[in-house]
């Protein structure tokens, strides 16, 4: 959530001889922040700026542009935004940084939840990342093995893993290597199956029912996060365990998830964003990195799968939702 500090000018304003010497008019910023978002209709982590004293209405304007789940519209719709002059871009994944790159140089803009910054040439290094971005990462490349090895701890017998993924995603081909290096380590057949539109996922569904994997991981990007409740429903019907890269679908029935504590990663956020409405620069905020990951494992799921939660994984859980 964003929150800014609101910087209040106020002087002595001659006005003219009609009014009385002592007038004074107070002139006070009003922020204005360009969001750009292809899958997620709205960001909670925006609510929080109130706490820094930034209330939409008051000192702070927020435009808020929804692709739909169409990235084809991301340029255009960002183009939008730069035209009505905002202090500050936002974008919350790697499709929108790419997008307001794209649009701008100039514009400081702040990444949430974007992975493999440096490797995708959106900045220069994480220390300093030498243009108009900074912000925050998800997961680290390396957490998609730490995923693999999870599935197989929870399902000891696990001999085949099917991750559900949109390939065309910025940086989805590095975790799909780090993935598949992993799970051949381990004597697991990795396989990726791409969904990219609604019709893909349809098919994912039905290679899933042919052939059924032991686990399957889901990546929450594009098609896949704006979709999830199918996944969870078709999970559960066909007693699927499945890993999710955030927690949210685990509150709503899916079986678990290994994610960063984005609550912890929320107040480091509107911190940078408030830095960056008073002028920071992003060139020189170095790309902040999670230090705490969260397992989170839905134990009423568990049980209509007739699954056993091994200890050794039991203790690792950080959240059982009953």
């Amino acid at each position: 959530m964003l929150r800014r500090s609101i910087i209040s000018i106020a002087g002595g304003v001659t006005l003219g001889a009609a009014l009385p010497a002592h007038s004074q008019a107070t002139v006070k910023k009003v922020w204005r922040i360009g969001v750009l978002s292809e899958s997620l209709p709205q960001l909670n982590v925006l609510k929080t700026l109130k706490a820094l004293d930034y209330e939409e209405g008051r000192n702070l304007v927020i435009d808020y542009k929804f692709a739909r789940g169409r990235p084809e519209l991301l340029d255009g719709l960002a183009a939008e935004l730069l035209a009505a002059k905002p202090d500050l871009l936002i974008a919350p994944l790697n499709t929108e940084a790419a997008a307001l790159k794209r649009a701008t140089s100039s514009i400081p803009i702040m990444m949430l939840w974007i992975t493999a910054p440096v490797e995708l040439g959106l900045v220069a290094s994480m220390a300093r990342p030498g243009g108009n971005l900074t912000g925050t990462t998800t997961n680290p490349i390396e957490m998609a093995g730490k995923m693999v090895q999870l599935l197989r701890e929870t399902i000891p017998r696990s001999s085949r893993i099917v991750i559900l993924n949109d390939p065309s995603y910025p940086g989805m081909t590095l975790y799909l290597k780090s993935s598949e290096q992993a799970a051949s380590a381990m004597g697991i057949q990795f396989e990726g199956l791409a969904v990219r539109t609604l019709a893909d996922l349809d098919m994912a569904f039905a290679a899933l029912k042919r052939n059924p994997p032991d686990g399957i991981m889901v990546s929450m990007t594009g098609v896949i996060l704006g979709n999830v409740q199918l996944i969870i429903e078709f999970t559960a019907l066909h007693k699927l365990p499945a890993l999710y890269s955030i927690k949210r679908p685990v509150m709503i029935g899916g079986l678990m998830s290994l994610s960063p504590d984005f609550g912890e990663m929320g107040k480091r956020q509107i911190a940078m964003i408030d830095k960056l409405l008073k002028g920071a620069k992003p060139s020189e905020m170095p790309i902040e990195q999670p230090t705490n990951f969260e397992l989170a494992i839905n134990m009423k799921t568990a049980r209509a799968m007739g699954l056993t939660i091994p200890p050794a994984v039991m203790l690792q859980a950080t959240e059982l939702i009953e």
